[in-house]
């Protein structure tokens, strides 16, 4: 058997498809979560069954975009069973949609989400009545109760073919009054918003914050203290190249970046929550008018926050944007958006540089990430891409207390992708610099004094010449590099290419951190890119964000320079 998730956005399909399934699918109250079909499986009644999860959509009479993705799926008609999920709140637009799909012929069943939330704002769902009216069984509940989620697979077992509706409407009482009327006042957004970012970065960058507490424990205890054991362990067992690629390489490299997983969970665990509380929905549609005026939108809002996490999988969602100059500007805007590959590396350097006063620097690059990239789709606008913003009909989710456990499985999930990515394109890129330091360009071991002759020594000569001014040496573009495979890799090579750490001056430390923030993406990002907006526009982001990185930091160097 196989069962297809279909409905207006945000009405639940995501949150219901993996409560079903128990898989992690990306939920959210955003334009654009989901995309595309996904994919999972569960038992019923003894056997497997599949469950497909589409996007969005509010009619499947000639939708556009990821709506069109999921009308072409219904279309085809390889499944056997439909099920509509909505929002309680929203029954009688969805109530279109449900008439719709009945032309298709297969079974279907309403699931009627978010009921109790609905209920206490003084609404009501008969869902007897309901069912009349449509034609169609009807079960109301919580997508994310394991109650009602269990009772609703054995109502899946008795489904049958659609009936013919009686059309009364007399199914739905609601509210009498508005009890979130509050949200839609701009101040009390923007002092929630604000509030809300200063709590997330002081979590997670504050200097007496458990992030930071966590991170320390990383390095100054479990990595500290791993090292001496492999020492112990292998010291007299194995040649000195051997023990130095294992404890610096290998060792050093990973507890470097590892340090910062803590801040990077505290992130991702706030925006989440933000998200399930409603509050990023009601940015989306609130913040569309102001955006429209830069050439941007509330379509953009999804993909600028997504920037935050992973620059690549959010240049790939900007693929939902149905506006194509909003989706080139959004794209070619995301490099401003500050990833959170790149924060190790500024936490790394910020450190370093202004001790207790990280958490400040931190903050401000945070603050340019949701400035500078509507300041650029400003500038884009008004030369290069100049096609007009189209307003659009947003969902605005309701005010309410976030779900623990769906945070916390968002929260694990964050955790997963960062170990599998230290442990592969950090681990292979660490190994590769201390190799790169370590051996001569005729493939000779080299002693540690003698790192100026090896293979990375001549890499970096190479672009050396674009930092000497600053006053580095080829060390720096040496490790900068390395962010090209993974922006996490720069605090590793950071640690293996300065053994006895990194020393800079204020106006040094300021300069880096505008070039790490600023400079080319990642491989994986850039092809992104190329995969949304094509192969012309990653070059020019490419070679574009490089000049505005190496500007920005002689512009921040000799100006701090003259003042401290």
């Amino acid at each position: 058997m196989r069962i297809v998730l279909a409905g207006n956005p945000n009405a639940g399909k995501s949150t219901l498809f993996n409560s079903l399934t128990g898989e992690s699918r990306r939920v959210g109250n955003w334009h654009g979560v989901t995309v595309d079909e996904g994919e999972g499986s569960f038992n019923l009644g003894g056997k497997r069954v599949s469950l497909v999860d589409l996007p969005g959509l509010y009619t499947v009479r000639g939708s556009e975009n990821e709506e069109s993705v999921a009308e072409k799926f219904l279309v085809k008609g390889d499944y056997d069973i439909i099920v509509v999920v909505t929002e309680a709140k929203t029954v009688k637009r969805t109530a279109r949609l449900v008439r719709e799909i009945k032309t298709y012929g297969k079974p279907v069943i309403l699931f009627v989400n978010l009921v109790k939330e609905f209920e206490k704002r003084g609404g009501k769902i008969f869902a007897g009545k309901l069912s009349s009216s449509l034609g169609v069984p009807v079960f109301a509940g919580e997508a994310i109760d394991k109650t009602d989620v269990e009772k609703f697979k054995a109502r899946l077992l008795s489904v049958e073919s659609p009936r013919r509706g009686d059309g009364n409407e007399d199914y739905i009482v609601y509210p009498k009054t508005n009890a979130d009327g509050i949200k839609y006042n701009p101040i009390f957004g923007c002092s929630c918003f604000l509030v809300a970012v200063f709590l997330t970065f002081y979590l997670a960058f504050g200097r007496y914050s458990p992030a930071t507490y966590a991170g320390r424990f990383f390095t100054d205890y479990l990595g500290v203290k791993l090292t001496k054991m492999t020492i112990t362990a292998l010291s007299g067992r194995v040649s000195p190249f051997i023990l130095g690629l294992v404890t610096d390489g290998v060792l050093g490299g990973t507890f470097s970046v590892l340090e910062f997983l803590p801040q990077i969970a505290v992130l991702s665990f706030c925006r989440d929550t933000l998200d399930a509380c409603g509050f990023l929905s009601y940015a989306q549609a609130f913040c569309d008018g102001v955006l429209s005026k830069v050439g941007s939108g509330g379509r953009a809002i999804y993909s600028l926050m997504s920037g935050y996490g992973c620059t690549a999988l959010a240049a790939a969602s900007s693929s939902s944007i149905g506006d194509d100059g909003i989706k080139k500007r959004t794209v070619l805007c995301l490099p401003f958006v500050s990833c959170s590959a790149r924060t190790p590396v500024y936490s790394f350097i910020a450190v370093k540089v202004f001790k207790g006063y990280a958490f400040l620097v931190l903050s401000v690059i945070y603050i340019l990430s949701a400035t500078l990239p509507l300041a650029y789709s400003f500038i884009l606008y008004k030369t290069v891409i100049k096609r007009k913003p189209r307003p659009i009909a947003a969902e605005i989710a309701n005010f309410r207390r976030p779900n623990l456990s769906s945070s916390l499985k968002s929260l694990l999930k964050t955790f997963k992708e960062f170990i599998i990515r230290l442990s592969t394109v950090v681990f292979c890129v660490s190994l590769a610099v201390w190799l790169g330091a370590n051996v001569s360009p005729n493939v000779e071991l080299l002693p540690q004094r003698e790192i100026d002759r090896s293979v990375l020594a001549r890499l970096g000569s190479i672009f050396a010449f674009a930092f000497r001014p600053m006053g580095f040496d080829w060390r720096m573009p040496a490790a900068l590099l390395s962010g090209i495979f993974a922006k996490e890799s720069v605090v590793s090579s950071f640690a293996l290419l300065y053994p006895e750490g990194l020393r800079l001056a204020i106006n040094q430390g300021l300069a880096l951190i505008a070039f790490c923030y600023l400079y080319t993406p990642c491989l994986t990002a850039l092809s992104a890119i190329r995969k949304t907006i094509g192969f012309k526009y990653a070059l020019i982001s490419a070679v574009y964000q490089l000049l505005v990185a190496l500007s920005a930091a002689y512009a921040i160097y000799f100006f701090t320079g003259i003042f401290i």
